[in-house]
């Protein structure tokens, strides 16, 4: 079993998972390519600090476009609020970021990582 406190930090992270999915729409379907330096407000997005919600702070998307015919490259970063965690397995700055790389064919691909270390057990998916 997982102790409470690794419970919660999940579910926080976990958070930003569903919060960052339109994100994530906007970057892969941006018409099968993203134009260079791509942002929330060219992507139809709302400001970060206006996407929201009980943990996370800000979501921001950043897209780039280099040639027709060569994959484009995006980032969500999401940042979180772990306030009353009391776990000192947290710093301020916490974030999750997922990394795309699209084809034309908007077909893409995710990774994830951490702003800063967390247990692997906390990384959400893809």
């Amino acid at each position: 079993f997982l102790p409470i406190r690794i419970i919660r930090l999940k579910q926080k992270v976990s958070e930003a998972a569903s919060i960052s999915s339109t994100a994530k729409t906007a970057l892969a379907f941006s018409e099968g390519r993203l134009t260079n330096n791509s942002t929330n407000g060219t992507l139809g997005l709302a400001d970060p600090t206006a996407i929201t919600s009980k943990y996370v702070v800000s979501v921001t998307a950043i897209g780039t476009s280099t040639l027709a015919t060569t994959p484009t490259t995006g980032t969500i970063t999401v940042l979180l609020d772990f306030a009353g965690i009391g776990s000192s397995q947290i710093t301020s700055g916490m974030g999750v970021i997922w990394t795309a790389t699209c084809t034309q064919a908007a077909q893409c691909s995710w990774v994830v990582t951490l702003l800063v270390s967390l247990p692997d057990k906390l990384l959400p998916k893809a």
